[in-house]
């Protein structure tokens, strides 16, 4: 999906567009009052789903506000797929594939056809 739409607007190597978010990955964030309580309300929901707790419930709970969050599982998965050129879907190889498949329900929820977006 992102790929699709980086071949046909994107000017930026593949591999650059990752550096950002495996950054944040690596060094960590501190937790804005946003995301704690949107992270809050999500984590009952999600806690048992395979993987979730054990990357995004460090101590067993989400973030609170101002703690840093480090996610060296992401950055690793980020790392790989980046440097994917060949397109292949790296997902059932990769720790967060449970995360990677709930984000894909979420959009699906969301209604996010990406066939028929327009740029």
């Amino acid at each position: 999906m992102g790929r699709a739409i980086r071949e046909r607007v994107g000017k930026l190597p593949f591999t650059d567009l990752f550096e950002p978010a495996i950054r944040y990955a690596t060094d960590g964030y501190m937790v804005s009052p946003t995301i704690t309580r949107l992270w809050a309300k999500q984590a009952p929901e999600l806690k048992d789903v395979p993987g979730f707790a054990e990357h995004f419930m460090p101590h067993g709970r989400a973030p609170g506000m101002g703690e840093k969050f480090v996610a060296p599982a992401h950055a690793k998965t980020l790392r790989r797929i980046a440097n994917r050129s060949t397109g292949t879907t790296v997902a059932s190889r990769l720790p967060l594939c449970s995360i990677i498949n709930w984000s894909l329900r979420s959009a699906t929820r969301l209604r996010i056809a990406p066939s028929r977006w327009r740029i």
